[in-house]
């Protein structure tokens, strides 16, 4: 019978003691087994006793190990652990999504005199703000101030972008400004929230200029900052100042993104300027980027917003010859070019082949979406489109 398997303590603290002698010790695995056996059977405080015998040999033992209920139950005996242990079971709590329950544990510990410091509070805070409750991370913010801890960018900009995310714009520029007027800097993490958030918001001038701002400071935005503003600007017709940013990206040496250039070509395709978006696609093969299927969606559309089907046909070919697995949107574009087109019998004879290619390539729900899809918009399908249907059911057995 495996050693945490004993019920009694006596007998427990007796494999403890060989136990510890071992050379090489045994593993945290088998000493976390065995003490939360102990404490489930109501001998928690024989885990402190064992504990505390470990600590003055020297052999490091941390709490986080144990189950949180063994845990719990050692805690309202008296046992305190180590600040670090603290946080560190904290940010376990937290990384489990139990936030209520880290803020509760925090609260027992001060209540035993322990002081939270600034970390305890930073891995509460983000808890916080991951889970949604960023308003409660803003009382915490406070509560720190109040409590005369040094305040650091890092703390400020996990709540600012907690407020973004709740499209609190005003409220998370406000606290960037407080952040300021203390003489703590905004870093990549804030500007990029804030840039995020004003671009969701729909307030792409002031996005801009804290971009300008940005690069004044020295502060060299990420793809990730450029893209969200080369995407932004492009969905709002500011093909130009669309360009201009991913331009200026490129001056500074930062590498466009799949994500950038799939941005790119599609503002150029929805607003029919065909030949820009094709020599940003020129422009990301030579570079070395290769397109996923959202790049290659982007340029079909544009293709088809031009009535051009037949190239359109050639990229989703090239599509599969590159080994991209089109998705429901490839094949949508297609058919809404076809219908725009107003060549519905072409269309047809299209959708088969798209449909026949799905089921072959095992994947009978997009088959079965794009059938649906073509009922939708009052297209009727002929012999030759059930025919292929039902063999993709009769292949899965269905």
């Amino acid at each position: 019978m495996p050693i945490w398997k004993h019920k009694e303590s006596d007998s427990a603290i007796g494999f403890f003691e060989r136990m510890v002698h071992m050379h090489p010790l045994p593993s945290i695995v088998d000493l976390t087994q065995l003490f939360s056996a102990i404490a489930r059977n109501k001998h928690s405080s024989t885990v402190i006793k064992l504990i505390k015998e470990m600590e003055s040999r020297g052999i490091s033992f941390e709490l986080v190990d144990l189950e949180f209920s063994v845990l719990g139950r050692i805690l309202k005996l008296g046992y305190l652990p180590s600040q670090i242990t603290l946080n560190t079971l904290v940010k376990g709590l937290c990384l489990q999504g139990k936030i209520a329950e880290a803020v509760k544990l925090v609260d027992e510990m001060e209540n035993k005199g322990y002081k939270p410091n600034a970390v305890t509070y930073g891995t509460i805070i983000n808890g916080l703000c991951k889970r949604g409750w960023t308003s409660v991370a803003v009382g915490l913010l406070k509560k720190m101030e109040e409590a005369n801890f040094e305040l650091n960018v890092v703390l400020y900009s996990t709540v600012i972008d907690g407020l973004c995310k709740d499209r609190l714009l005003n409220e998370a520029l406000n606290l960037s400004s407080e952040m300021t007027s203390k003489g703590i800097h905004p870093n990549l993490v804030t500007y990029t929230s804030l840039i995020q958030g004003l671009c969701k918001s729909g307030r792409l001038k002031e996005a801009t200029k804290l971009l300008n701002k940005m690069l004044k400071r020295k502060i060299m935005p990420d793809v990730h900052a450029f893209t969200i503003l080369v995407d932004t600007l492009g969905e709002n017709g500011r093909l130009s100042k669309a360009k201009e940013v991913f331009d200026v990206m490129i001056q500074r040496g930062i590498e466009p993104s799949v994500v950038t250039y799939s941005s790119l070509i599609d503002t150029f395709g929805k607003e029919r300027m065909l030949s820009k978006a094709k020599d940003v696609f020129n422009e990301m093969i030579q570079r070395g980027i290769e397109p996923d299927v959202v790049t290659y969606n982007s340029l079909i559309d544009s293709y088809c917003l031009q009535n051009r089907m037949d190239e359109a046909i050639k990229v989703f070919n090239m599509t599969l010859k590159k080994g991209r697995s089109p998705c429901i949107f490839s094949y949508t574009i297609l058919i809404h070019g076809y219908y725009e087109d107003k060549r519905l019998d072409l269309n047809i004879v299209v959708l088969t082949i798209l449909i026949d290619a799905m089921c072959n390539a095992g994947k009978l729900p997009t088959a079965r979406e794009l059938f649906r899809s073509l009922l939708t918009k009052g297209l009727q399908p002929d012999v030759r489109t059930y025919t292929v249907m039902v063999k993709g059911l009769c292949k899965e057995g269905l």
